[in-house]
């Protein structure tokens, strides 16, 4: 009997009651539980912070979307106006083929005007000399716009790649700090699980202490002790068992009585702590969850639009060259056939001169009366007369051509090298 008291009372020494109810284990978990809603609350205030920053990123890639449609319609409008260019080229070549084929009929009339076609001739090839020399110099100058043009485009593609790399980098950082915070949620879910663990095999071990106190006891008092410690006994009973058995077993019964219904307590509450963590947790991963589905909508949305913003910087870089060396390339063409077409001109002029001359120095031996020369002269010097205003006219549609046409690509070239500078702006 003496060491049953002495066993029952180091076992009430080693679970007394906290002082403000429950037991420590019951404020440790208490504790715990307030580290874990602290730890709750950082993550909450972390998953906003997260949000905000994409709002922002969400709303940078709007507006750089709606300044690429306005890109878009400016393109457009460009290719309208190239077109419009193109199709002015073209009407200007055509005049440029009739006025050479009316050259060609002058050219035709005047096979009797040769005297004072040999300046005009001799000053047409010197002005010819001249435009050829300027066509080159043009040529040149426009040979290194395009140059300059293209190492534009070459660095504002490399400025956007630079941007988008920038863009995968936040992506990347974004993805890493929810993987980091899913992480140490997850191990805090772990660890509470473990400890909800631990409390259980506690409450088995002292379950475990009970059942062999309950065997180490004798039989009259075994035969007090219920089977199991949860059953509630009426106050009549327990007054009767009283009365019945010694002082020292009445000792033992009260401990005994106390200690189940301190496990009664435990259990209830740790069932309690148990559904209410189950509950929360279940919260957090639910939300969790509805995160991860935004950040995925979220991700998929930033993702079609980045493609879409590299496909349309893609066409812009490859599409601007490419139109522009066309356009040169045409209006080289052009200028070549019309520098042709001015030389095969004055050649026919030359060859006209040195027929006129064979015939003169041939008509000079002949004995013709002056009275039928005169008439002719005057008329092969009007002729010729009108023949120089054509070519002069000839010469100022062309010059007014060239002078057009330099205009017009001076103008592409400003306009698209105000787009790049507004795109490295953007």
């Amino acid at each position: 009997m003496v060491a049953s008291n002495k066993t029952a009372a180091s076992t009430s020494r080693a679970v007394k009651p906290h002082i403000l109810g429950g037991s420590n284990n019951l404020v440790a978990e208490r504790h715990r539980r307030e580290k874990a809603e602290e730890a709750l609350q950082m993550t909450r205030q972390n998953l906003r912070t997260v949000a905000q920053d994409l709002t922002l990123q969400v709303q940078k890639l709007a507006q750089a979307v709606e300044a690429l449609q306005v890109e878009k319609r400016h393109r457009l409008q460009l290719d309208e106006a190239s077109q419009e260019l193109l199709e002015t080229l073209q009407e200007q070549i055509n005049e440029v083929d009739k006025r050479q084929e009316q050259c060609c009929v002058v050219d035709c009339r005047i096979e009797n005007a040769v005297k004072l076609l040999d300046e005009q001739s001799t000053a047409d090839r010197f002005e010819l000399r001249e435009l050829v020399s300027r066509l080159h110099e043009v040529q040149d100058e426009q040979a290194t716009e395009i140059r300059l043009l293209h190492q534009e485009l070459v660095a504002s593609k490399d400025f956007i790649t630079q941007r988008l790399n920038a863009i995968e980098d936040a992506v990347t950082s974004v993805r890493s700090e929810i993987a980091r915070g899913s992480e140490q949620i997850h191990a805090t879910m772990q660890s509470h699980a473990g400890k909800i663990d631990e409390l259980d095999e506690k409450l088995f071990a002292l379950d475990k202490e009970l059942l062999k106190l309950k065997l180490a006891l004798p039989v009259s008092v075994k035969a007090q002790i219920p089977v199991l410690f949860t059953d509630q006994r009426s106050g009549t009973g327990a007054t009767g068992r009283m009365d019945a058995i010694q002082n020292g077993d009445l000792a033992v019964t009260f401990r005994l009585q106390e200690l189940a219904t301190d496990l009664e307590t435990v259990k209830a509450d740790s069932i309690a702590y148990r559904s209410a963590d189950r509950k929360q947790f279940d919260a957090l991963t639910n939300r969790m969850r509805e995160a991860a589905k935004s950040h995925l909508a979220l991700k998929k949305e930033v993702e079609t639009r980045l493609q879409d913003m590299r496909v349309c910087y893609d066409q812009m870089i490859t599409r601007i060259p490419s139109e522009l060396s066309k356009r040169v390339q045409k209006a080289q063409t052009a200028w070549d056939d019309e520098i042709e077409t001015l030389k095969a001109s004055v050649l026919n002029l030359e060859a006209f001169y040195n027929v006129q001359k064979r015939k003169e120095s041939t008509a000079a031996f002949n004995s013709h009366p002056s009275m039928m020369v005169d008439p002719e002269q005057q008329k092969l010097l009007e002729r010729v007369k009108s023949l120089q205003k054509e070519v002069n006219g000839l010469r100022e549609e062309h010059d007014s051509h060239l002078t057009r046409l330099d205009a017009d690509l001076l103008g592409l070239y400003d306009w698209t090298r105000d787009k790049v500078a507004s795109i490295r702006s953007h």
